[in-house]
């Protein structure tokens, strides 16, 4: 299974409706592009030129520009669509003014006052036009991941150790991180398309549906670098990222290795971290506060005095977004629940090296379970030669 059928857009659009009518309000309001994906299957480019949903008790309608209109019209679970030719040609928030004026809606609940100001947008707020009562609904709904989605994230799992196979054959000495990470993309894509054929349901624009990569060297220590061009060497600490869109869905897989060979005092930091993240996936069951796994890991990590190491909290909610909330963080208030999926990863940077394994977790009611299956050890992951 690579796409949700339309019964899961039906039973969403249906909760939002319980929504609108619990709010008292004539209609929902919905700016954000994820959230107008998830709710009534339209992914689409963000630029300057605003996609808005309307949901009322009887339509979703989208107001779009011109050249979204073929699209947005083909959509199954869209009744209606008004159309701007171009920003700033006209005023997108004034055809927005004219829908909920059709539609007689005087009230609405919106997931912001204002289209994203992107790319040099600017307009009108919302609440200009109408009275406007501010929702969470789509952000609080993708919390819990159905059956459908988990098994679309169960796939991008798969997907993902597959590729994560292909680039862990790409690491020798002197081999380039970035051509490293191009192939490991181009050949996951390619092994996926050969596979899945037609049936797979492709949902990016001028790239793959694969992002894999590699940092290495000092940059590891940096968790947010950048992929660079200084050739492989024997001893590099490699950190990788593989995450393979399915059905619009993510899981996420990462894990540091070593080219050829690894020090001791690399051994010695790598296992720490492979200790704190079991530890932190064994305390993810129901019930259990986000804020206690986060101490987990760092109880551990303060046990075996590299506390100082640690440069971000132990992991994240995620699905339709690499980052999605709930955080597993000191400083959440959330309590694990049954359909959550998170990536767990617990990581010290060193200084002149970063150590960092990511995984993902779907939790069920008796507790964690690790869908991402690339072996942890240190025996398998210094590679290469």
């Amino acid at each position: 299974m690579t796409s949700l059928n339309a019964t899961v857009f039906e039973r969403r659009l249906k909760t939002i409706r319980e929504r609108i009518r619990a709010e008292a309000v004539d209609a929902g309001v919905w700016f954000d592009a994820t959230a107008i994906e998830y709710l009534v299957d339209f992914p689409h480019v963000v630029t300057e030129r605003p996609v808005v949903l309307v949901v009322t008790e009887n339509a979703a309608r989208l107001v779009v520009p011109r050249l979204e209109r073929d699209r947005a019209e083909a959509i199954e679970h869209v009744d209606a669509v008004d159309v701007y030719f171009d920003y700033p040609a006209e005023r997108p928030m004034g055809v927005l003014e004219e829908t909920l004026t059709a539609i007689g809606a005087s009230t609405v609940a919106a997931d912001a006052d204002a289209p994203p100001a992107v790319m040099g947008y600017e307009g009108a707020p919302l609440s200009s036009i109408v009275s406007v009562v501010e929702q969470s609904w789509v952000r609080k709904l993708r919390r819990e991941k159905s059956p459908a989605v988990r098994e679309l994230l169960v796939e991008s799992a798969r997907w993902a150790d597959r590729v994560h196979d292909r680039l862990v054959s790409l690491v020798r000495t002197g081999a380039s991180p970035i051509v490293v990470s191009e192939r490991a993309m181009t050949d996951g894509t390619e092994l996926l398309i050969e596979e899945l054929g037609t049936a797979y349901d492709v949902r990016t624009r001028f790239r793959g549906p694969v992002l894999a990569g590699v940092v290495s060297g000092e940059w590891t220590a940096r968790p947010h670098a950048y992929t660079t061009n200084e050739p492989l060497s024997a001893g590099d600490p490699i950190i990788t990222g593989v995450v393979v869109d399915v059905g619009g869905y993510m899981a996420e897989l990462e894990r540091t290795l070593f080219v050829a060979e690894a020090s001791p005092e690399q051994r010695e930091y790598f296992n720490i971290v492979c200790e704190a993240q079991s530890k932190a996936i064994d305390a993810i069951e129901p019930g259990v506060a986000l804020e206690h796994v986060d101490g987990i890991a760092r109880d551990h990590f303060q046990t075996r005095g590299v506390l100082e190491y640690v440069a971000h909290h132990t992991g994240h909610a995620i699905g339709m977004e690499i980052h999605e909330p709930p955080y597993i963080d000191r400083g959440s208030d959330a309590v694990v629940r049954p359909g959550d999926v998170y990536a767990v990863e617990p990581a010290l940077y060193t200084g002149d090296a970063g150590y960092r394994h990511s995984d993902t977790v779907i939790v069920k009611s008796d507790g964690g379970r690790r869908i991402t299956e690339t072996p942890r050890s240190i025996e398998a992951n210094v590679v290469g030669e």
